[in-house]
């Protein structure tokens, strides 16, 4: 990861971390491996790597991730910003996502191999026939 953190927060916040400290974080270039995302999500696949940019700003479970640039390395793409929100959720706290995007490009391969317990059991075979997913 390439880029510059920022923590803002008076001492007392640190008692919920993840409520309370505030990040700015601009990332110029960093790159991601799925089998880091593992241990935390076990629906994804393994061995799939991404590069990404973007602006992320907020708390751990309330963070917005601002042009945000991710391709993987087979050239599938997310542009666009995104809102997260309890990432570290706790008492049922349910995980949420938002986003507006001005590109999400993918195929029916990178797809299942991305998620492959969720959508290579549920996504149509006859959407290989497209190139590329928008």
């Amino acid at each position: 990861m390439k880029g510059n953190v920022r923590l803002n927060y008076v001492r007392e916040d640190f008692h919920d971390f993840n409520n309370k400290v505030r990040f700015v974080i601009d990332i110029d270039q960093a790159s991601l491996s799925t089998n880091d995302i593992y241990y935390f999500y076990k629906e994804i696949g393994k061995d799939q790597f991404f590069t990404f940019k973007t602006i992320l700003t907020g708390t751990l479970n309330d963070i917005y991730a601002r042009n945000l640039n991710l391709i993987d390395g087979k050239k599938s793409q997310i542009i666009g910003n995104v809102n997260f929100k309890n990432l570290f959720g706790k008492n049922g706290q349910r995980f949420y996502m938002k986003g507006s995007f001005n590109k999400v490009s993918s195929n029916y391969e990178n797809l299942v191999a991305l998620l492959p317990n969720v959508l290579g059991k549920k996504l149509p075979s006859s959407l290989k026939k497209l190139v590329n997913l928008i």
